[in-house]
């Protein structure tokens, strides 16, 4: 039986999920940053492909190479430093084709971090590791004081997202020099390894399933600030509504291992992904400010229970000598593939449709990918309850 983590390495693993997750805050401003210097909708979405570019490539090349060289400790900290330097450019940026750049590295740097940092929390908690979400709900109360003091922020300054956020990338990096001792499998992948995992018969299905519900998530990483802001109401309402979703994610996240033992990880995900459906309906025809605001509260549920589903689902299907590749496919399907097909369509629908319809859009995509779900639990029965 593996022993439990001492409370040093505990306050370790807390102490960089803090910096690292509050380092997104700056994510839900970048479409309205861009809108400040005049960026056309589209132009915008079109620009905001740069995030799942990164993303897409940079999570499993990152994460093959991890596992196949054991290197991961050396991975991890090149990637936090490469995410210090996009920091740098969003304190300094002064032009959209310099925030661009930096955009699109924040994006490739910061694609292996996630999964190699969740294989390892989840290796080092052993028989613990359903309680992986406590660990992780720091990291989001800590987006939600960061979050929360950028949309006040914005008010005076508009630029104020992007110092906090590129001050955050680049604590990350300095405090990714006290994580915890990243463990590797002795037994070195093969590209057959990797061939087995990609025909997986549970986990590739799932990856399909997760573009689909990556678009409905990201858009409002990518669109919700600029619709708040076409709605003509104050920079607050985005931070008000981002901080109640975060609340409740918060919640969901430090029940993690009591969901999972007593609903189990694809009906939780079943839920997560079917609230969407909901979401994206009122999101898209209110225009109540406080209406917007509560309908956000969906999003802990939307992303919170979604996540912690994931990261169980790939953590007890991946083989041990693949933990940080099978982990880089959550990020990579969800906010790489899934976020650029929703910029995508986003830059080809937006002018035609109001961000109002476009969100409509998304509500049917969550409810083809509840369907796709639900279809995938009942043909596979030997998944974990």
């Amino acid at each position: 039986m593996q022993d439990k983590p001492s409370t040093q390495t505990t306050a370790r693993l807390v102490i960089w999920y803090v910096t690292a997750v509050a380092a997104i805050s700056a994510s839900p401003y970048l479409s309205a940053v861009l809108a400040d210097s005049g960026v056309a909708a589209g132009t915008i979405a079109s620009i905001m492909l740069l995030v799942p570019i990164g993303r897409i490539f940079g999570a499993p090349f990152w994460g093959w190479i991890a596992d196949r060289t054991g290197a991961h400790q050396l991975v991890f900290r090149a990637a936090t430093i490469l995410g210090a330097v996009s920091g740098l450019g969003f304190i300094v940026a002064d032009t959209p084709a310099l925030l661009a750049g930096s955009v699109f590295l924040m994006a490739i740097s910061r694609a292996p971090v996630f999964p190699i940092a969740d294989a390892t929390t989840i290796s080092i908690l052993g028989e613990d590791r359903r309680h992986y979400g406590r660990i992780r709900a720091a990291g989001s109360v800590a987006f939600l004081v960061a979050v929360g003091a950028s949309g006040v922020l914005r008010g005076t300054y508009s630029r104020a997202p992007l110092i906090i956020g590129g001050g955050l990338l680049i604590a990350t990096a300095v405090v990714s020099w006290g994580f915890p001792q990243i463990q590797t499998s002795p037994r070195r992948p093969t590209l057959a390894n990797l061939a087995k995992l990609i025909s997986h018969p549970v986990l590739m299905p799932l990856t399909g399933i997760l573009v689909l519900h990556g678009m409905t998530i990201t858009v409002y990483e990518g669109l919700f600030s600029l619709h708040v802001e076409t709605l003509g109401f104050e920079p607050w309402v985005t931070g008000a509504a981002i901080s109640l979703g975060v609340l409740v994610e918060v919640g969901v996240l430090m029940s993690s291992k009591r969901l999972l033992d007593h609903i189990g990880p694809l009906p939780l995900l079943i839920f997560a992904v079917a609230v969407g459906v909901p979401r994206w309906i009122i999101t898209g025809s209110t225009s109540d400010p406080t209406l917007l605001v509560l309908t956000q509260g969906l999003h802990g549920f939307h992303f919170g229970a979604f996540w912690i589903a994931g990261v169980a689902l790939f953590s007890e299907h991946a083989p041990k000598n693949l933990a940080a590749s099978a982990q880089s496919l959550l990020p990579a399907s969800t906010f790489g593939v899934g976020y650029f097909a929703a910029m995508a369509l986003g830059s080809v629908l937006l002018g035609p449709l109001s961000l109002q319809q476009f969100f409509g859009v998304m509500a049917g995509v969550s409810a083809l990918a509840t369907v796709l779900t639900t279809i995938l639990y009942f043909r596979t029965p030997s998944l974990p309850k």
